[in-house]
């Protein structure tokens, strides 16, 4: 008798999605102290229901948790909105760290890796991928990312069955350099949309004069979001004008050209968001780019922590209270253990050491391994354990199947963001 074929990776992340899902029962979560500001905290449970957070309940007021099917309790944890990266290459979190900079422009870099690094770009590419899509959303989810825009409007099909939230209802272009259609593509996107647009990716006077470029174009507008945007202040002000937003990658910028914004342009700058780049050229995750900004750069953490919440939530128009704690907005949460600082202090210093618990839409998609024994079995079913450095960690994803097809090709050596992932054998 002819074997079933095995399932595909997609059909087995979606079934994994799938479990769960009932959105008619209510969750809680019990016993934390709850971040709904940069430097505001309350002390309250959280009700869950629909995939939508539908109460807050003062301590003490009301046992929600009696009423509920499934309780959390999460005494002695920290709950901050699930993070908002404005900017990813999902397909390349795989890739190490490549090039000898500090270069001129992005253009200089491509130019050097392709020619010293073809072999093992072109080894990298041969992974399916759909498996390095699976990965880059896995290097998001452990770094507390709930919903992430990616270089480009990705396949619907590819990213529906993906942990994590990859934003596809977005305008696009390349450059101003680079696409003669950009102005076309930016009236066809519609209103209620983003329009994304690569600029000045560099330190020369040629990078510094592309923010120019697009605004002689009239291509600058509420709509438009510059990722990357040359490093100077003439450019953070053309912006401003015109009500167009900026993401930045600070530690990326760093790797390529041995310098990113100053702490004078991000204080000039109106509307600016934060994203991870690629592992081509970052540091490690969406984490590592808050670390680097507070810390490197001296960014004050209550600014760093809106760049990462509610502001790109506005920016990229998200419209489901995407980067809040408030009722009525997508459950979208992650839990940390409380270091008894503001909301923006705690997440100054978190590392994917310290993410213990997320929730998507409601449902838990990432657990470490002391909060998935206080999870319900319903929520606890459907994550598997994989091993970041030495860090247990049980994610929503068929992580048997990524192991095998990317050691297929990679060998057994992986690593996410520059992080060594390891398999462990599910336990009950």
């Amino acid at each position: 008798m002819k074997l079933k074929q095995e399932r595909t990776l997609a059909e087995s992340s979606a079934a994994i999605q799938s479990v769960a899902l009932d959105g008619k029962s209510s969750v809680v979560l019990s016993g934390a102290r709850l971040g709904i500001g940069a430097d505001e905290s309350v002390r309250a449970d959280i009700v869950i229901s629909g995939g939508h957070l539908s109460s807050l309940v003062s301590r003490g007021l009301s046992p929600a948790s009696a009423v509920a099917p499934k309780t959390i309790d999460l005494s002695g944890y920290l709950v901050l909105p699930g993070l908002i990266n404005a900017h990813d290459h999902l397909d390349l979190a795989l890739f190490p760290n490549l090039g000898r900079g500090p270069y001129a422009s992005s253009d200089q870099w491509e130019i050097d890796i392709q020619r010293e690094h073809g072999a093992l770009i072109e080894q990298h590419r041969r992974v399916p991928k759909d498996v390095r899509y699976c990965w880059g959303a896995i290097r998001n989810l452990i770094s507390g990312v709930t919903t992430v825009c990616d270089h480009d409007p990705s396949d619907a099909k590819l990213v529906d069955a993906l942990p994590i939230r990859v934003l596809t209802g977005f305008g696009w272009a390349e450059s101003a350099k680079t696409d003669t259609e950009l102005v076309g593509k930016l009236n066809a996107t519609p209103p209620d949309m983003p329009f994304m647009v690569h600029s000045g990716k560099g330190v020369s006077e040629e990078s510094a004069n592309e923010i120019s470029q697009l605004d002689r174009m009239h291509a600058l507008n509420e709509r438009t979001v510059i990722v990357h945007g040359a490093l100077h202040k003439r450019g953070m002000k053309i912006v401003n004008r015109r009500g167009a937003s900026m993401v930045w990658c600070p530690s990326s910028n760093y790797f390529l050209y041995g310098r990113t914004h100053t702490r004078a342009t991000i204080a000039a700058a109106e509307r600016l968001v934060l994203g991870s780049d690629s592992p081509l050229t970052a540091s490690g995750d969406l984490l590592d780019e808050i670390h680097f900004a507070c810390f490197r750069v001296g960014i004050d953490p209550g600014e760093v922590y809106q760049q990462v919440t509610r502001r790109p939530s506005q920016v990229l128009r998200l419209g489901n209270g995407e980067g809040s704690i408030v009722p009525g907005a997508i459950a979208d949460l992650i839990a940390v253990r409380d270091m008894r600082e503001t909301p923006a202090a705690t997440l100054s210093r978190l590392s994917y050491k310290d993410i213990e618990l997320v929730l998507l839409n409601g449902r838990v998609q990432l657990a470490s391994n002391a909060l998935r024994m206080r999870l319900p079995d319903s929520l606890a079913s459907g994550l598997y354990p994989f091993r970041i450095e030495e860090t247990l960690r049980w994610v929503r994803a068929p992580i048997g199947q990524l192991f095998e097809e990317a050691e297929k090709v990679l060998g057994r050596d992986l690593r996410l963001g520059g992080k060594r992932v390891r398999r462990v054998a599910a336990t009950n």
